[in-house]
């Protein structure tokens, strides 16, 4: 019971450490290395605790969307699924606009680890998203969602760090919302990215070494 408590302690303090580094210095920038130092631990413990750098980005990736999702769950109770769906992109983008860091990561993160996402299918990496495209979008379409989508985060990042001025964020989002939706219905649902936008206005969102806090202000 001791070691596999051990065990547990370990995977925490690495997923920790790596939040941090992943968030100040860039997924990409983390030399293996400096993981194993700042840890305390040996190459060999990453590898037996996780395949490698890349899964631990997938992890922490995938629980920063949940802990996100959970908070507006809260915040908007009465929301569908759709709704919440879209408030959560525009979290999303407004996180992508403001913090260069959370940028920086997510669109790293979505070219490097291309191949896991597909696997993932969204079903761990965006839950919310998962069980809403399923239930609306044939099977094969969603298939070519799914490759579609890889590299969007990229672009993304490439047009909002080409325009800062917070007046073209509306812009972003309604380019962004297109190219994640562009296989349902246009006209009903672009409206909606007008409610959601209103309904993340007076949010408070921050990042603080990936860790999403969402709150409403006082």
């Amino acid at each position: 019971m001791a070691s596999y408590r051990t065990g547990v302690i370990t995977q925490e303090q690495i997923i920790s450490i790596c939040r941090e580094l992943f968030y100040q210095k860039g997924y990409r920038e983390t030399p293996f290395s400096e993981i194993c130092k700042k840890a305390n631990v040996n190459p060999g413990s990453i590898s037996y605790h996780f395949k490698g750098k890349q899964n631990i980005a997938q992890i922490i990736y995938c629980e920063m969307n949940q802990k996100c999702h959970e908070q507006l769950r809260v915040l908007f109770p009465n929301e569908d699924r759709l709704h919440l769906l879209l408030i959560g992109l525009c979290v999303h983008f407004r996180l992508m606009h403001m913090d260069a860091n959370y940028r920086r990561f997510s669109s790293q993160i979505a070219v490097d680890c291309a191949s896991i996402f597909l696997e993932d299918g969204y079903k761990f990496t965006s839950p919310l998203a998962y069980d809403f495209l399923k239930s609306l979008v044939p099977a094969e379409k969603y298939e070519f969602f799914l490759n579609a989508s890889v590299g969007i985060e990229a672009s993304v990042n490439a047009y909002i760090c080409q325009h800062l001025n917070p007046e073209d964020f509306y812009n972003n989002v309604q380019y962004a919302t297109e190219l994640y939706l562009y296989l349902m219905d246009g006209s009903t649902l672009l409206p909606m990215v007008d409610d959601a936008l209103n309904a993340t206005q007076d949010l408070i969102i921050k990042c603080s070494d990936l860790k999403i806090t969402v709150s409403r202000q006082n």
